[in-house]
């Protein structure tokens, strides 16, 4: 059976949290299966350990964009088990390099949702044109 990998990426600030906080509370993705959040920054928003524990939603912390690697991945997938991976990707990594990155036996890229703050948008495309891109893309 797949795992399903939903990937969220955008700028810090942009929005990626309290849309997988809604995603949560609304279901859709969570309906009493065991979901990975890999979390690979730390934004303004969190989201309550009470509503993950309720969701059935174990975290796990990623500092340094070294330590992403397919044996971090796979190792994840050892100690939790998840039927699907929602991955909270940073703004400042290129998402080109996780699209290109092999994924753990099953594990699968469901979707990729991009979320933008429109009062930023133009001032990202103005002085990181290139990220912007790559995350567009």
């Amino acid at each position: 059976m797949q795992v399903p990998v939903y990937l969220i990426t955008g700028f810090l600030e942009s929005g990626k949290t309290t849309f997988i906080e809604q995603v949560i509370l609304e279901g859709n993705f969570v309906e009493d299966e065991k979901t990975l959040l890999i979390l690979t920054e730390e934004g303004e928003a969190e989201i309550e350990p009470e509503l993950l524990k309720q969701y059935n939603v174990d975290v796990v912390t990623v500092e340094d964009k070294e330590e992403f690697t397919l044996d971090f991945l796979k190792k994840c997938r050892r100690e939790h088990r998840p039927q699907q991976v929602i991955i909270e990707y940073n703004g400042m990594w290129p998402v080109s390099e996780f699209i290109r990155m092999q994924l753990p036996y099953r594990w699968e890229l469901f979707q990729v949702v991009t979320t933008v703050d429109a009062s930023t948008f133009q001032l990202y495309m103005n002085n990181m044109r290139s990220l912007m891109a790559d995350i567009l893309t």
